[in-house]
């Protein structure tokens, strides 16, 4: 995954602004892509595909930093949660490319 976040950060537009916050990033897309298509893949449709969507983006939005505080605080450290904003983007872009699969497979409805 590091050398794809290299080659990426060469040749494209990466979103992190370290080598490190690019390979959150990218493990959020595919984690996230993986777990909504195989959610989908399994029958979870309308409401019940709806509400993984809510707890992966909330998981992604909430969790980091709270964590993030809970170790500063355990191990005296300052709070840095540098990885909020890449787990955010991946969890999202990761769900956006599972919700057109689900769409193209029929898994998911947008109605």
């Amino acid at each position: 995954m590091k050398k794809l976040a290299i080659w990426l950060n060469e040749h494209a537009i990466c979103i992190g602004d370290s080598l490190k916050a690019n390979v959150v990033h990218l493990w959020c897309i595919v984690i996230t892509f993986a777990l909504m298509t195989l959610f989908g893949a399994l029958g979870w449709k309308g409401k019940a595909f709806e509400y993984l969507c809510m707890a992966l983006f909330l998981g992604g939005s909430v969790l980091p930093p709270i964590v993030a505080g809970i170790v500063a605080l355990v191990k005296k450290q300052p709070w840095t949660p540098w990885y909020w904003f890449p787990v955010v983007l991946g969890c999202v872009f990761g769900g956006l490319l599972a919700i057109v699969v689900g769409l193209i497979f029929g898994w998911c409805s947008i109605w």
